[in-house]
C-alpha cells in the first residue's frame, strides 16, 4: 500500500480513531477524503509526512484536539478541508501553530475550519498562509489581533474579507462557539 495515491473513504459509516501512523504507511498519498464518516480522537501528526498530499479532506467527522502543525509539510496541499468536527484552539497562540506552519503550503487554495470549537485570537500569521488566491473558511475568534479592516460583500452574508491577506477571496467566520 505503500505507493497508493488516492484513498476516498468518504459518506460510510467508519468509527475509531485512524492509525497514529497513516502518514508513514502512505508515503505516496495525494488525496485523502475521509468525509462524512465517524471517524474520532485527533488527527494524526505522521499525516504530515505524507509529503505528496494535495488534497485532504476530514469533514464531517468526530475529530477532537488540534490541529497538527506538521500539516505544514505538506508543500504540495491545496486543500486542507476540517469542516464540521471538534478541532480546539484555546486562547493561548500555541493552540493557533498550525496555521503558522501553514505557510509552508504555498498551493493552498483551501483551508476550511468551519463547525468546530475555534476561539482565541487568531495570529498575525494568518497573513501568511499562501501566495495563491484562496479561501479560508470558518474561523470565528474571540477577538481578532490587530485586524485592519472587514468588507462584506453584497451577495455573501455569511463571508468576511479580511484585507490584509492578500489574494485570498473570503474569510467566513461563522459557527465556531
Amino acid at each position: 500500500m505503500s505507493r497508493l495515491q488516492i484513498l476516498g473513504l468518504e459518506f460510510n459509516k467508519f468509527t475509531k480513531p485512524l492509525p497514529s501512523n497513516i502518514g508513514n504507511a502512505l508515503p505516496s498519498l495525494q488525496r485523502m477524503t475521509f468525509a462524512g464518516n465517524m471517524f474520532e480522537g485527533q488527527i494524526p501528526a505522521s499525516t504530515g509526512n505524507a509529503l505528496g498530499l494535495q488534497l485532504i479532506d476530514l469533514s464531517a467527522n468526530n475529530f477532537t484536539g488540534p490541529v497538527p502543525a506538521s500539516l505544514g509539510n505538506l508543500s504540495s496541499l491545496n486543500v486542507l478541508d476540517l469542516d464540521m468536527n471538534k478541532l480546539e484552539t484555546g486562547e493561548d497562540r500555541q493552540s493557533w501553530e498550525f496555521l503558522h506552519a501553514l505557510r509552508n503550503c504555498h498551493s493552498l487554495y483551501l483551508l476550511s475550519l468551519y463547525d468546530n470549537r475555534l476561539q482565541g485570537e487568531i495570529p498575525d500569521s494568518v497573513g501568511n498562509l499562501s501566495t495563491t488566491r484562496g479561501v479560508l473558511r470558518g474561523v470565528r475568534p474571540v477577538r481578532l489581533h490587530r485586524a485592519p479592516k472587514f468588507e462584506r460583500p453584497p451577495k455573501y452574508k455569511a463571508y468576511l474579507m479580511y484585507s490584509n491577506i492578500e489574494d485570498f477571496n473570503f474569510v467566513d467566520l461563522q459557527s465556531n462557539p
